[in-house]
């Protein structure tokens, strides 16, 4: 074979290598500062960001979140749509189950000891004693526990980093204890379908979750999007109760 082919060709074979190894070195360097890739997990650094999640809850006396509601069936492509507010008392006060939701034609609110419930469009209020085991109570008490004790009831699995906001994702211990101790239902003892995956989008310098997607058992699927947090709002003595004498020709219904 020719001296001059020979030597051509090394050369090229060398030039060839040498673009391979730039061409590699350069993804890593890309995936290495590229801001929106993921970042090994760790759990201990995990669960410090849920502490902080939870102190920052938890150091407020009340606050108020304004979001929206998207629900998601399986196999079917419309979302349903819904927008309100929740405003909730810290668990340092006396009356803990103090909360007003109001979510489209519905507002609902309790004292800890009675609950009315308002439907905007029929003029029409029931009101009933308040009990834990409601559907709405359930899930009052299951937003409540993601934001002031996500420790003590769900288990990171994930996290990742965007830009400046924390992803994680988590799912609920198993040990009845762990669920059980802040009334959030015990998965293997309750009827209704149950959560199966949390995901948070947490603000990293605050600390503050803004957006929210909940993963039922069943695949139905709830993505709360925050839209603005009012802490310490200020509160009169019957805040948390309804006032029938406030609305014209209301129809009550007293189930108590």
């Amino acid at each position: 074979m020719n001296i001059s082919f020979l030597i051509l060709r090394k050369f090229i074979e060398r030039k060839f290598i040498i673009l391979n190894i730039l061409i590699i070195n350069f993804f890593n360097f890309q995936s290495v500062h590229s801001g929106n890739l993921s970042k090994s997990f760790n759990e201990e650094e995990v669960i410090n960001i849920l502490s902080q999640i939870s102190e920052f809850y938890k150091s407020f006396e009340n606050f108020k979140i304004q979001f929206i509601c998207l629900r998601k069936e399986p196999e079917i492509e419309k979302i349903e749509k819904k927008q309100g507010y929740l405003i909730i008392e810290n668990d340092s006060k006396e009356a803990t189950n103090n909360y007003i939701l109001d979510i489209n034609d519905t507002y609902t609110v309790t004292d800890g000891e009675t609950k009315w419930t308002y439907i905007k469009s029929v003029n029409e209020v029931n009101i009933s004693d308040y009990d834990s085991n409601d559907d709405d109570e359930k899930l009052i008490s299951k937003i409540k526990n993601t934001l002031m004790y996500p420790t003590e009831w769900l288990k990171p699995v994930l996290h990742e980093e965007k830009n400046k906001i924390h992803i994680i994702e988590l799912e609920p211990y198993e040990e009845a204890n762990q669920i059980n101790d802040r009334n959030i239902d015990d998965s293997e003892n309750s009827e209704e379908a149950e959560i199966d995956r949390i995901i948070l989008e947490i603000k990293k310098d605050t600390k503050e979750i803004i957006k929210w997607r909940i993963d039922m058992e069943d695949g139905i699927q709830y993505t709360y999007i925050i839209k603005k947090f009012v802490p310490n709002l200020k509160i009169g003595d019957n805040f948390f109760r309804f006032d029938p004498s406030n609305y014209d020709n209301i129809i009550i219904n007293d189930l108590r």
